[in-house]
């Protein structure tokens, strides 16, 4: 019924080249979503390490960080697992295992992944966008106390002059 509705062959199997061949496509698309996502996490984890290196280990900041790490952590050894569950696909030119090591040594993820190789020049440029926008707002928060300061000296001049005023008019 289903087979004639949408023009699939007759008794389908696992067997069946047909299914064989749609399963070893989603499958290696599946893995290569899941290698992405490790590569992401990966990159994160990275990150937070360095940054975590930045504060002294009793700092709330550094705790907080520490857990992002644990958390970051946790979600590739999941990842892993679902990853490995996966049926093996030997012309699928992917790692038919990968472990923990693996991960962060970088090596089999980033040769499988077709990941943007461009990540780090892109949080390099989104941090140097910030900083100049940053810088601007600085800038202008400059002015305004360069103009508040000098409308109080302003004033200050104003005040003496006229008390020197006064005081040549009494005299």
């Amino acid at each position: 019924m289903i087979e004639k509705k949408e023009n699939l062959p007759v008794g389908l199997t696992l067997t069946n080249p047909f299914v064989e061949q749609q399963l070893n496509a989603a499958t290696k698309k599946k893995k290569s979503t899941i290698l992405a996502k490790l590569n992401k996490q990966n990159m994160e984890r990275k990150f937070l390490v360095s940054l975590v290196k930045k504060y002294p280990s009793g700092q709330a900041v550094a705790q907080r960080i520490l857990g992002n790490v644990k958390r970051v952590t946790s979600i590739i050894k999941k990842l892993l697992v679902q990853y490995n569950e996966m049926k093996e696909l030997p012309s699928s030119g992917y790692p038919t295992e990968l472990r923990f090591t693996d991960i962060l040594n970088d090596e089999s993820s980033k040769s499988h992944v077709q990941v943007e190789s461009m990540s780090s020049l892109n949080q390099t440029t989104v941090q140097a966008y910030c900083l100049l926008q940053r810088s601007s707002e600085e800038i202008e928060i400059v002015k305004k106390d360069m103009a508040s300061v000098l409308k109080f000296y302003e004033q200050q001049l104003a005040i003496i002059h006229s008390l020197c005023l006064n005081n040549t008019e009494i005299e």
